[in-house]
């Protein structure tokens, strides 16, 4: 899309075009409020990310499922507009390998048993307010607690070692997961159509002026009665935006963890009869979680945790289609590398932009998230996914933050507004029924 001009005189400016900057864009639509979006990279979406270009098959670097479906705003929002996603709940491991070998089924109901198992310590500690981390709550013993530790990390994004119980029992996943196969990023990016945004327009400083704000940017600067920072707590934490007010010491204790994601192109048979199979496999010490396939489409993807996602990040993309590679022959015999074409991988936490994968509290640090929520930096705004206390790290978690955000700084500015609604669209995006 086309950025748009700056305008000269917008009342509020948000900063960001993910999941959050957009939800408070639509807001700010509804309340009819000037406003202008700024937007480092050249697209919309932050960490919701839709690309084919890479490896021949649309595919998202970043959010994919809709969780807790059965009252996630963002899958009501597509079923209005007519986004595909797949209305159905699917186990995300069908069978588990060691180092190559499918458990037999006494084995993987065990596996099944003891992570369970450490997921209800962990969710019992959370609850009894011991601020300990995950892996403390839960033991992690061996042989099975190699996959438990890495269904903490791939949902938390940080360490087991490091995560709150008290912060981790307060999310609220629900019961269904929806696979979205028509790309999560791409309908983040089509609930931005429309709006004002400026795209490449990386923000360097924000300060106090007379009557609200200054926003500096790399194409000028803004000024407005007020601001909405959307960007993640790494990058607020990295100091690379310049902020002339003390930031809330509750960040420290929020940082973003670690996920990444790896894909490779399938250009011969194998594989060809696995059509969106999941499996699980530990592989030297390191658990891959695998779709094959997914959606029918002639690729692998691979989802890492972790130290394996601090890994994978710092690799280059053959180096990373590589190391996917031999994790598969090791689970469907060496042949298997003839059929692997283009590969990519994401590398979320080396993105100037972004910095890390999504918010976790620290281990004794679980009031730093309601501290972050009870900050006041008007008429500066924070918002994001990692502003609420029980759909943190997700986007529509994001999105429902910056619905709320941008009504917060409409009643600062005096505005007499309704009650957030993070189901509004304007007329142009709903599907004709």
């Amino acid at each position: 899309m086309p950025s748009a001009p700056l305008p000269s005189t917008p009342e509020i400016v948000i900063i960001g075009a993910g999941a959050a900057g957009i939800g408070a864009g639509l807001a700010l639509t509804r309340l009819g409020i000037p406003f202008v979006i700024v937007e480092a990279k050249q697209r919309l979406g932050g960490r919701t990310f839709t690309e084919s270009a890479s490896i021949g098959h649309p595919w998202d670097h970043g959010a994919q499922w809709f969780h807790a479906a059965e009252r996630n705003p963002l899958r009501l929002i597509a079923e209005r507009i007519g986004h595909p996603f797949l209305a159905e709940d699917e186990d995300w491991a069908t069978q588990w390998y060691m180092d190559g070998r499918p458990l037999d089924p006494a084995e993987q109901e065990a596996a099944g048993e003891a992570m369970e198992a450490a997921f209800e310590a962990s969710e019992e500690a959370g609850a009894a307010g011991r601020d300990i981390s995950q892996a403390a709550a839960a033991g992690l013993s061996p042989p099975y607690g190699v996959f438990s530790r890495f269904v903490f990390e791939a949902i938390g994004s940080g360490p087991a070692d490091d995560m709150s119980a008290v912060d981790v029992s307060r999310y609220d996943g629900g019961e269904i997961d929806y696979a979205v196969n028509g790309g999560y990023g791409r309908l983040v990016a089509r609930l931005g159509e429309g709006l004002p945004v400026r795209l490449g327009c990386e923000v360097e400083a924000i300060a106090a002026a007379p009557g609200g704000v200054s926003v500096a940017t790399a194409a000028g600067t803004i000024r407005a009665r007020a601001a909405i920072l959307t960007v993640s707590n790494n990058v607020l934490l990295s100091g690379r935006i310049r902020i002339d007010r003390a930031l809330p010491p509750a960040l420290e204790g929020l940082p973003c963890g670690d996920c990444e994601k790896i894909a490779v192109e399938l250009t011969g048979n194998a594989l060809a009869g696995l059509v969106d199979e999941k499996i699980l496999c530990q592989h030297g010490g390191e658990v891959f979680s695998l779709q094959i396939q997914p959606y029918g489409r002639r690729f692998v993807g691979a989802y890492v945790a972790g130290e394996t996602a601090r890994r994978v990040g710092a690799m280059s993309h053959a180096e990373a289609g590589a190391l996917l590679g031999e994790v598969l022959a090791k689970v469907y015999g060496g042949n298997v590398k003839a059929s692997l074409g283009r590969a990519a991988r994401t590398a979320w936490s080396h993105d100037p932009h972004i910095l890390g994968a999504y918010s976790y509290a620290r281990a004794g640090r679980a009031a730093d998230r309601p501290a972050l929520l009870e900050a006041d930096l008007a008429p500066l705004f924070l918002a994001g996914e990692a502003h609420l206390l029980d759909w943190f790290s997700t986007a529509h978690g994001a999105h429902v933050s910056g619905v709320q955000t941008a009504h917060k700084a409409a009643r600062h500015l005096g505005h007499n507004v309704p009650d957030a609604d993070p189901l509004w669209l304007p007329d142009s995006l709903v599907r004709p029924s």
